[in-house]
């Protein structure tokens, strides 16, 4: 399937057989289980100029583990849109994993996490945090009805006063000791929202380093 549509169509299938564990198959453009034939899930939904948001968010889950928000799809829909663009061919799932690190994994800067400490008062939650800014290291503190908003406040002032908290999501990945909390965080201005992620063993290091990489990317301008 390449048609934005299908897939779409494909990936909701999926999620409504899982969530109702149905009995009988039942997805839309697959008549059959691919895999009662041997054939594997990989090669159903291809990644192409034609493909949609579902399409690539499917991909990401299927053969990844991330469970995009609904409202990130559009964004990353639009980074694989133009990659696809310009190498003017399908892009293999590897190759879609490799534009998220390279938009959201692997932002450096200038805003970096050092170290911080959490302090609750009743119902109130300070968080103290170090850091970086463009190579020096800073302190700052912020109060908020938890540890994310009160990170949030701490750090909202580093270059981008007129951002919000829109939109938080957060799952686990793996199990054991080699799980890992990936955290999203969509903060809006007045032009729309822009997604940030983190990815860490401890899921409050996991959504702090989200908020970063959201405001690095705004600072940076870096619109899809």
């Amino acid at each position: 399937a390449f048609s934005g549509s299908h897939q779409d169509a494909i990936r909701k299938g999926f999620l409504a057989r899982k969530k109702e564990r149905a009995a009988h198959w039942e997805v839309p453009y697959l008549p059959i289980d691919p895999s009662d034939i041997g054939r594997e899930y990989e090669p159903i939904i291809r990644i192409n100029s034609q493909s949609g948001k579902g399409g690539v968010a499917f991909v990401m889950e299927h053969d990844f583990g991330y469970h995009l928000p609904k409202a990130m799809h559009p964004e990353f829909g639009r980074v694989i849109q133009r990659k696809t663009d310009a190498v003017g061919r399908e892009l293999s799932p590897d190759e879609v994993m490799e534009a998220f690190r390279e938009v959201y994994l692997r932002v450096t800067g200038p805003l970096a996490l050092r170290n911080y400490t959490i302090e609750t008062r009743g119902e109130l939650v300070s968080v103290r945090a170090q850091v970086a800014s463009d190579g020096q290291e800073i302190s700052v503190t912020g109060e908020g009805n938890g540890p994310i908003s009160a990170f949030f406040s701490a750090v909202a002032g580093l270059g981008c006063p007129g951002l919000r908290f829109e939109t938080y999501e957060q799952h686990a990945m793996g199990s054991g000791h080699n799980a890992e909390a990936v955290a999203y965080i969509g903060l809006i201005d007045g032009k729309g929202v822009m997604f940030g992620v983190g990815a860490d063993r401890n899921t409050t290091t996991a959504s702090f380093k989200a908020i970063l990489c959201a405001i690095n990317r705004y600072i940076s301008d870096d619109k899809v």
